[in-house]
């Protein structure tokens, strides 16, 4: 009888460590040679201006050759929409869904192993009428990922919520997009569930107290350089725990690079240009 509760106990033991472990383990880790593509809408090509998430990133894969690569677009959607001009055929008379073949050519050159999907802002736009498309072309997306990059590991990225900055108009109008912006998140967080993918909601850990003294954006939806840096630091904890890397919060690296030539100098890192 000894026997059999001592082995119950031990049994119970190694589960309760197994899930600590599990809740502690970092949801992404990076790899000797990874090649990390940022692949969105203006959430995604704006980062590379201010730097702050590929930074800790970098932070976080010091002793790594690990590359990174914007494939941002502004006002970007899962089928690719702002990439249509990218064709060399004339303005205006490029084929159907040409948008969506140069963002497949985009990947295919990238060459992936990590993708951050950052969209949902363009679509948020369309109000709920818009939610089941947004749903389907992001699943579309994310297929299609999967055929092209079929060892990548993916993170997807909610929008960042629309700050209120003004009166009381601008508070009206903000919550009536924060509404749109909350359901597509929920759409996302849906999405990740049911294809086992990390889903970091933007929009829960960038949502601003009344008591917040510094604006996170240039016009209510677009981060600024406070706004990335703070994204940044909700990521981190995410992907990689509390306990933070000697990168955005830490004293070696207090400041964002600017420019891609100063990231490159910040460790054994090869940063591939954002566009050819």
């Amino acid at each position: 009888m000894r026997s059999l509760l001592r082995s119950a106990l031990l049994v119970v033991l190694a589960l309760t460590a197994a899930r600590a472990a599990d809740s502690t383990a970092p949801r992404l880790e990076l790899r000797d040679g990874d090649r990390v593509v940022f692949l969105g809408d203006t959430l995604i090509e704006r980062e590379q201006y201010h730097g702050w998430i590929e930074l800790m990133l970098t932070a976080r894969s010091a002793d790594r050759n690990v590359t990174f690569r914007n494939l941002g677009w502004s006002a970007d959607t899962p089928t690719g929409t702002s990439r249509t001009g990218l064709s060399l055929m004339q303005a205006g008379r490029e084929p159907a869904e040409e948008g969506w073949t140069q963002l497949q050519q985009q990947i295919t050159d990238a060459r992936p192993t990590v993708i951050f999907v950052g969209y949902g802002m363009a679509n948020s736009f369309d109000g709920p009428a818009g939610s089941e498309k947004f749903r389907a072309d992001y699943n579309r997306l994310l297929d299609t990922l999967a055929k092209l990059a079929p060892t990548a590991r993916l993170v997807l990225l909610s929008p960042a919520p629309h700050e209120t900055l003004g009166g009381n108009d601008a508070s009206s109008a903000s919550s009536a997009h924060n509404a749109n912006l909350a359901r597509l998140s929920t759409t996302l967080g849906e999405i990740a569930a049911a294809r086992h993918l990390p889903f970091f909601s933007l929009f829960d850990a960038l949502t601003p107290s009344a008591a917040a003294a510094t604006a996170l954006t240039d016009n209510g939806i677009h981060l600024n350089a406070a706004g990335y840096r703070a994204a940044a630091f909700a990521l981190e904890d995410f992907l990689f725990g509390a306990e933070r890397a000697a990168g955005p919060a830490g004293t070696d690296l207090k400041c964002a690079p600017r420019s891609k030539s100063d990231r490159a100098a910040i460790g054994p890192k090869q940063v591939a240009p954002d566009r050819d």
